[in-house]
């Protein structure tokens, strides 16, 4: 695709860049594409197991979990359109970084001749540090996803055990049922988090199907003549 746009393109867009943004958010879909479904298949089962195990012994303890649970993911889908957006910059400035690489290696024995060496030292310290702001930011948005479901993991595993220890203080529950009832909510930190490091992959993820797609959406200005 790429290779069919015109020539003005191509001189907006240096070999560095598009070996970053063609090679590298390529890359980094299959990594995650190849890992997705087993492990959100595998998560989501266990999650509706445990569930309906909690259904099965009471059912207001399991809807209850179930209203946690979807809250839970609901969390997770608020963070992810943000945290996209900084990863999207973090990829521009990283093909940026990448672009002036290329572009000054290759010239390197001029910008010797010309004695322009600390002036690009200077250049590439400005782009190093643009780097470093838009992976920084992009990191502290993506951990928010973290931060948040411990946050809703630990309140909804307080309500659980505070629920157990009524129904047993009432009599309307053995202190097996209660542990039963406080063990699977434990059990649901496990599926939830691999859900949520999930998440955070998608987070960068989106962000390379849009670079990728805004390649797509350009088209040549000029036509290739009917054949």
């Amino acid at each position: 695709h790429c290779l069919r746009l015109d020539l003005s393109f191509h001189k907006r867009h240096t070999p560095g860049e598009l070996i970053d943004r063609v090679d590298g958010d390529i890359n980094r879909l299959g990594s995650f594409f190849s890992a997705l479904m087993p492990r959100l298949l595998g998560n989501g089962l266990l999650v509706i197991g445990i569930l309906t195990l909690l259904m099965l012994e009471d059912p207001r303890v399991g809807l209850g979990m179930l209203l946690y649970t979807l809250f839970a993911l609901g969390v997770l889908s608020l963070i992810q359109r943000p945290a996209a957006r900084r990863w999207a910059d973090e990829r521009q400035a990283s093909a940026a970084k990448f672009s002036f690489l290329e572009e000054r290696i290759s010239g390197v024995e001029d910008l010797r001749a010309v004695g322009a060496e600390p002036y690009a030292l200077n250049q590439l310290l400005g782009l190093l540090r643009s780097c470093l702001e838009k992976t920084r930011a992009a990191f502290v948005v993506g951990s928010l996803t973290y931060n948040l479901t411990n946050l809703v993991y630990g309140i909804g595993y307080a309500i659980g055990l505070a629920w157990g220890v009524y129904l047993y203080t009432r009599g309307q529950a053995s202190l097996g049922m209660a542990y039963l009832i406080t063990y699977y909510i434990g059990m649901l930190a496990g599926p939830l988090q691999g859900i949520r490091s999930q998440a955070q992959e998608f987070q960068q993820s989106s962000a390379n199907l849009q670079r990728i797609q805004q390649l797509f959406d350009l088209k040549p200005a000029v036509g290739e003549p009917a054949a």
